[in-house]
């Protein structure tokens, strides 16, 4: 069967979209208006690929891609990575070791248009977020600058977390109503194939979880509505990522 790759044109929409609420000169009422767009767009597009791979007329295949993420705040990168990945049917784990001074490195696995789709948000949503918090309030009078800014991005991260599982449970509730259409059990096969990937590199694995002190919260969570988103194993501590 001849193999077709995913429409071109769709992900071009979806890159203007991202582009648009990246533009320092956007306001925060105009990125609203392109998140649900592009939410959208991104969601469909992961259901389309699912179901074209189910046909036999693509060739995604599972695969698994490591990321360095480079200080500062590395692990708030790794935090809003992982949960990108997580909420677009892709698992990742932290492999960072003391060695890697500062550093983090997150290996995920996915199915390659998964990957390409939490790639792509991830890039799109670094910038969001830090444009968010230079033009936020910043950290109240006696307040550490750096608390500030952890509990800024972690509430970020659960917020556009939150919205783009949001904008998958819909897409595909409405491919379901599709007649013809399984996508349940799709989803659920590729679920499987990449539990069995992950699991062949990282058999045990233990998840962490992170306390926070600082008023960044509430900034964070604003800024996250706001945001256009169209183990134990080889000697090292892994976890996988929670957000």
């Amino acid at each position: 069967m001849e193999h077709r790759d995913h429409d071109p044109k769709q992900l071009e929409k979806i890159r203007q979209l991202l582009a648009i609420a990246e533009d320092p000169a956007t306001s925060p009422e105009a990125a609203e208006v392109h998140t649900a767009k592009a939410m959208a767009l991104l969601a469909k597009y992961g259901i389309d690929a699912a179901l074209l791979h189910h046909t036999g007329a693509s060739a995604d295949l599972v695969e698994g891609r490591l990321h360095t993420l480079p200080a500062p705040f590395a692990f708030d990168k790794l935090q809003l990575l992982g949960g990108i990945a997580s909420a677009l049917r892709c698992q990742a784990v932290n492999i960072s070791t003391r060695a890697d001074a500062g550093q983090k490195r997150l290996h995920i696995f996915g199915f390659t248009a998964d990957l390409d789709r939490t790639e792509m948000l991830y890039n799109s949503l670094l910038l969001q977020q830090t444009g968010a918090l230079v033009r936020g309030p910043g950290p109240r009078p006696g307040e550490s600058s750096a608390a500030y800014k952890r509990s800024f991005y972690s509430a970020f991260t659960h917020t556009v977390v939150d919205r783009i599982t949001a904008a998958e449970t819909q897409a595909r509730q409405k491919a379901d109503s599709t007649p013809g259409n399984s996508t349940d059990l799709v989803l659920a096969d590729r679920h499987r194939q990449v539990t069995e990937k992950f699991r062949e590199h990282y058999p045990h694995v233990r998840r962490g979880t992170r306390r926070l002190s600082g008023s960044g919260r509430r900034d964070g969570t604003a800024a996250g509505q706001r945001a256009d988103i169209g183990g134990q194993r080889l000697g090292t501590d892994h976890r996988a990522i929670c957000s």
